[in-house]
């Protein structure tokens, strides 16, 4: 079984280098914090989203038996179904914990990445992000033969959703202080 902590492995590698990286380039400090908030966010997305991983034929055995549904490629039929038929707790927790998700990419990007500091951007990284991880998850499940993570169209909806909230916050706690870059450049 390849558990989530290697993820937290990997991170720790990476948040070193990059924080030795930052601290030689003079960086700032709110720009030094969201990277490494980056790579923490990441890896905890990883750890939630595509491990533990079974290796073994034991434990690719005991996932087969858990299998609850299949993959969605079909916007909102997931999420029509949930409303539709009364949400569960399951449900209720996937959906939030799905919006969740990618909140904080929504307040670190732009913090980080000045080039990231437009609402389109933020919704393209946030959809190639999301993409990944549901493209990862039907990977991995074909890979296994079986639905071992489910890859739903409707995930990168409320995926998206969560990180724009979070860059709405941004926009919200910057509004008036940091210049977007298309008027930073004009500037120059």
């Amino acid at each position: 079984m390849i558990g989530p902590g290697w993820a937290f492995v990997v991170a720790a590698a990476v948040a070193l280098a990059l924080l030795v990286a930052d601290l030689r380039a003079g960086r700032p400090a709110r720009r030094v914090v969201a990277a490494q908030v980056a790579v923490a966010h990441l890896a905890t997305v990883v750890a939630l989203t595509l491990l533990p991983l079974p290796v073994t034929e034991a434990g690719i055995a005991a996932a087969r038996d858990t299998v609850a549904s299949d993959h969605n490629a079909i916007p909102f039929a997931t999420l029509g179904r949930q409303l539709a038929g009364g949400v569960s707790p399951f449900e209720v927790r996937n959906l939030v914990g799905n919006a969740l998700l990618l909140v904080p990419l929504g307040l670190y990007a732009p913090m980080r990445w000045t080039h990231l500091r437009t609402a389109r951007r933020v919704l393209l990284l946030a959809v190639a992000i999301s993409g990944s991880i549901e493209l990862g998850q039907l990977a991995i499940s074909t890979a296994l033969g079986f639905p071992h993570r489910i890859a739903d169209v409707d995930d990168v909806i409320v995926n998206v959703s969560g990180a724009m909230v979070g860059y709405a916050l941004w926009r919200a706690a910057s509004h008036g202080r940091i210049p977007r870059p298309e008027t930073a450049a004009a500037g120059r």
